[in-house]
């Protein structure tokens, strides 16, 4: 996936394709699909920074039913009878008059009614004077205003859907200019995109259920789900084909989530989180692919994918590894598709499993983060424990999720003086080769990080964080379908005997052991208190 190559080609007809300065071919620039994910990424963040995109507006994506509306009132049935009571006892005539109307507006049962007084407790609750009650009376307001504004006439009206397509529109225009000079199908690639397009926007309505919400189905399962459905009932077409661009989608989300990622995120998980991510991905990267290597006997590349995705975060370090050893794209796509479907019984499974072991809650959402391998998951895994494990996953796996590059520049190097060294008479290696193999997506998330943390007004990122963080996800939802539409479980089963399948999952093993330990004594209190 590369860089800017310094090799001439000995085909005199090939070189010219080629644009050389000081015999460097330049043309990689435009030409290589990591480079294009990196431009399309910065020309998306600076469209939205610097107000050209400001118009775009984030489709509502979650909806409750009236019946689901009606069960989470009933949920809270009694909170809302204590919070009446305490008024009344309390003197706040003004919050007893507000829950009084809300009592009301629930009777009659009009959601527009029930959201517009329980945004007028929620104002009220501002001024109540006992911090407990305001606070208990501030929830009520605000749950029930939310979901009873989250009508699924919204999700479905005309002025959301304009939105989708808008999205729609910008992002077939920007990725088939990269198809255009990766040598893609153009044609084939536009008529294909709007299916795989509309596919991860299906998949983000279908989880934008409360009810569905609620049972941590995330997206990116449902993204799997229909993609896996497509692939495995009929044959691909090749117009469809040619829109599955997993790594192209991918890699454009990943430079898009380096802008929050910021440092100060780091910051706050303190040293504690960068010593359990040293040590686990060292740890893990190491012991996993030397034992997929000789014991499930698979190749150093798809060893070293494999290893990666499992010590790293997943997907991203796949990608990220697939890039620095120049591995097989169908192995990595078998590897995609083992994270995402490992990743949903683990998140069920882990806040489980950590009640019966009393795990803290610092300990637990370091246990999450340092083990599944996608990010919503570990935030949804850590919300299923408590606030308090959401908060340590989500960071600590912000803190891995940074440790991307390192792993790619790590392998990159090694791989420079493996190659060199299966080859006789092979040329010394150089530092260029380095270069060479490092995945220019990682750099692109890295520089993204670096400007949204320290170069551009903080004031801006705020602002711009929900419709970045929007765009960033419908490029890995458009991922997450491709991996799907990618994938066959025969092959799955044919690949190695079901080896790798086996090997991913001891050392997904192996992980959940170690990290545990970890966890406990970094983040249990053994030797310091945990930072928050």
């Amino acid at each position: 996936m590369g860089g800017v190559s310094m090799e001439k080609s000995s085909n005199q007809d090939e070189a010219k394709k080629g644009v050389y300065f000081l015999g460097i071919d330049w043309s990689s620039l435009w030409k290589k699909e990591d480079w294009l994910a990196v431009w399309l990424a910065f020309i998306i963040m600076f469209g939205v920074i610097s107000g050209i995109l400001a118009e775009l507006k984030v489709p509502t994506l979650r909806w409750v039913t009236d019946a689901q509306l009606q069960g989470i009132i009933n949920e809270k049935a009694g909170a809302i009878a204590q919070v009446t009571k305490d008024a009344e006892a309390q003197g706040e005539a003004g919050l007893l008059f507000g829950m009084t109307l809300l009592k009301t507006a629930i009777e009659k049962g009009e959601r527009s009614g029930i959201a517009s007084v329980a945004d007028a407790v929620l104002t009220m609750s501002a001024g109540v004077k006992d911090k407990k009650l305001r606070g208990e009376a501030a929830k009520i307001g605000r749950d029930i205003r939310d979901q009873a504004r989250r009508e699924l006439s919204l999700v479905l009206g005309w002025d959301n859907i304009q939105r989708i397509l808008i999205i729609g529109a910008i992002y077939l225009a920007l990725a088939s200019i990269g198809i255009l000079f990766i040598g893609g199908k153009v044609l084939h690639f536009a008529i294909g995109f709007p299916v795989v397009f509309l596919l991860a926007y299906a998949a983000q309505f279908t989880a934008g259920n409360h009810a569905v919400r609620d049972l941590g189905l995330e997206f990116v399962i449902w993204c799997l789900v229909f993609g896996l459905l497509i692939s495995n009932l009929i044959k691909l077409p090749p117009w469809l084909k040619q829109a599955v661009q997993t790594e192209y989608f991918i890699k454009t989300g990943l430079v898009i989530f380096g802008a929050s990622i910021l440092f100060d995120h780091i910051i706050r998980a303190g040293g504690l989180g960068i010593i359990q991510g040293a040590i686990v991905i060292t740890t893990v990267l190491y012991g996993a692919y030397w034992m997929l290597r000789k014991v499930f006997k698979m190749d150093d590349e798809f060893a070293a994918v494999m290893a990666s995705a499992v010590s790293v975060c997943g997907v991203s370090a796949a990608i990220a590894a697939h890039g620095a050893v120049k591995g097989d794209p169908k192995k990595l796509s078998y590897v995609t598709s083992l994270v995402l479907l490992i990743a949903l019984p683990m998140m069920v499974l882990q806040p489980y499993v950590a009640r019966l072991l009393g795990l803290t809650e610092p300990v637990a959402g370091a246990w999450m983060a340092g083990t599944i391998d996608t990010t919503a998951a570990v935030v949804v895994a850590g919300a299923l424990y408590g606030d308090v494990a959401m908060q340590y996953a989500s960071i600590l796996k912000l803190t891995q999720n940074a440790m991307i590059g390192v792993v790619g520049f790590v392998l990159a190097l090694v791989w420079v003086f493996k190659d060199a060294g299966r080859t006789p008479d092979a040329p010394k290696p150089r530092a260029i080769d380095v270069w060479f193999r490092m995945p220019k997506f990682v750099l692109g998330f890295v520089v993204a990080s670096f400007l949204f943390s320290f170069i551009v007004d903080p004031i801006v990122v705020t602002a711009t964080s929900p419709l970045l963080t929007h765009l960033r996800v419908i490029w890995f939802a458009m991922a997450f379908v491709c991996i799907g539409l990618d994938t066959r479980f025969v092959d799955l089963i044919k690949t190695g005997g079901g080896r790798p399948a086996l090997g991913f999952i001891t050392a997904q093993a192996f992980n959940v052991v170690l990290v545990l330990g970890v966890a406990y004594l970094l983040f249990g209190g053994v030797f310091f208190p945990p930072p928050f």
